[in-house]
């Protein structure tokens, strides 16, 4: 939107600064605003934009002064898009949200799946180590003032068709140990000096599988007493689709009044709870 012309004034409506830009007005047109002004005031009809004749006066209040804009050709400007045609906007009838009328849905709005599926997770943690399903033989020399020597054999006691996933076994070592060699037919090997152990991370541990490491450290020639004993390794696992207690979901099946469709599964689940055993 153009102007025509441009003011600036104080409260009683003295002009201080003004400027004509196109001069399709008396540059006096501006001596009507302030009457028209306290008119609307008294009548409680104010309002940003006020007319006199085929004059438009825009104007705002900002702390003790008014600016106002003159137009006299607005009218005209915003004929030509008046006049065309449009699109009218469906803003269609409001409806009230579902929680107003109807009890709240346990599923949020707006989540979308390819397939609707329900899991039910059995998961056992194995702590008793009745029959283990990873058992560790560990042969443990130790050449004082010189090295000591790990050898360290894993074999997984369970069915082959199963799999053991992220296999972490740690086996402690003395704190003043150094340079540590390491040679094993699978996975990695790190120490880990701030606890003073060593794991061995097997990936994959299919079922009746046996694996082999060996460890070598240096020890000092000055060793202090020999207060640790003899800690026990422990074992991290997780098998999937297998439990040890042999338990199974028979029957499952999705009730919902609004009728949703969901698959249901069941995921079995064993893992390692406290599961730990003895060096030798």
């Amino acid at each position: 939107m153009s102007a025509s012309a441009v003011y600036v004034l104080d409260l009683k409506g003295k002009v201080l600064i003004c400027r004509n830009y196109r001069g399709d007005v008396d540059m006096s047109e501006i001596e009507h605003f302030m009457t028209l002004l306290m008119d609307k005031e008294e009548e409680g009809t104010l309002s940003p934009i006020l007319a006199h004749g085929g004059v438009r006066f825009m104007w705002i209040k900002h702390n003790n002064l008014r600016q106002c804009t003159i137009n006299k050709v607005i009218v005209y400007q915003k004929k030509e898009y008046i006049t065309q045609e449009g699109h009218k906007l469906d803003t269609g009838a409001p409806r009230p949200p579902a929680t107003v009328t109807n009890a709240v849905s346990w599923r949020s709005e707006g989540i979308k799946y390819r397939k609707n599926e329900v899991f039910l997770d059995v998961i056992e943690s194995v702590n008793l180590l009745v029959k283990p399903l990873i058992w560790i033989e560990s042969v443990i020399e130790k050449h004082s003032h010189s090295r000591i020597e790990y050898m360290i054999k894993a074999k997984s006691q369970f069915k082959r068709r199963s799999t053991a996933n992220n296999v972490e076994i740690h086996i402690p070592v003395p704190t003043d140990a150094d340079t540590p060699k390491f040679k094993t037919t699978v996975g990695s090997v790190k120490w880990v000096p701030e606890n003073s152990e060593i794991v061995w991370s097997i990936k994959s541990f299919p079922g009746g599988k046996e694996y082999l490491m060996r460890a070598h450290f240096g020890l000092p020639s000055v060793e202090a007493e020999d207060k640790e004993g003899k800690p026990p390794i422990s074992v991290k696992f997780e098998i999937p689709y297998f439990t040890t207690s042999g338990i199974q979901v028979r029957y499952l099946k999705i009730i919902e009044k609004s009728g949703y469709q969901a698959l249901p599964w069941v995921r079995y689940i064993t893992q390692n709870g406290d599961y730990q055993l003895r060096t030798q």
